[in-house]
């Protein structure tokens, strides 16, 4: 086997391969004539083939590329918005239990005022009982 014939089989192989892993199943593009069976004149011809047959490969493997490219950033943006997804998580679990804090002070304190109000009508009640009791024992003297 000579170089050229070599380089044939290289040279189709690494593209029958590489149309399998882009998923490409046009033959035209696979099917391509040695360059050993053919005359000098003609290589040429099969020479800038190859050459289309690279550049169309070339394009798909670009086009994958630029979309794995989109990809990544998209997945950056949302593993940075999932960053600050739960950094809100934890401020509102935070916060939430602040407002649980701050509805128990509230509780707290009206029912001190409750009390407070009550014990003060309690006392007020009581000493306008003895004034009452006060006035009639000035009046019944």
């Amino acid at each position: 086997m000579n170089s050229l014939q070599s380089c044939d089989e290289l040279h189709n192989a690494f593209t029958r391969k590489l149309m399998n892993l882009l998923d490409i199943d046009d033959d035209s593009l696979a099917n391509v004539t040695p360059l050993a069976t053919l005359p000098a004149t003609d290589r040429y011809v099969a020479l800038q083939q190859r050459q289309r047959t690279n550049e169309i490969l070339m394009q798909k493997v670009e086009m994958i590329r630029e979309r794995l490219t989109r990809k990544e950033e998209l997945l950056r943006d949302y593993e940075k918005d999932l960053g600050k997804l739960r950094q809100a998580e934890i401020l509102l679990r935070e916060k939430d239990i602040l407002l649980q804090d701050l509805e128990t002070d509230k509780r707290t304190k009206d029912d001190e005022a409750l009390y407070l109000r009550n014990t003060l009508k309690e006392t007020q009640d009581s000493l306008n009982q003895e004034k009452r009791v006060n006035s009639s024992v000035k009046l019944g003297r």
